[in-house]
């Protein structure tokens, strides 16, 4: 079963404003936290099965797709 567009969202983004943080392991701490609770939240059942998470850093912008593996795989 395949839920059209129009059946709910598509995907969800989120964004973090880390640029306060210093640039080193107290960041990279943060995003991996934040990235984590990104994926975590994928539901198969529920969708949507791609989350993106948009990090505002001192030294640049990262962005971050997570993707459920049946996605990818099936």
């Amino acid at each position: 079963w395949n839920r059209g567009v129009k059946e709910g969202k598509l995907y969800d983004l989120e964004v973090a404003d880390f640029k306060d943080v210093p640039i080193g392991p107290t960041l990279g701490q943060a995003i991996e936290a934040w990235a984590s609770t990104i994926q975590s939240n994928i539901r198969l059942d529920e969708g949507p099965l791609l989350k993106a998470g948009l990090f505002h850093c001192a030294d640049g912008d990262h962005l971050l797709l997570a993707i459920h593996h049946m996605v990818v795989d099936g």
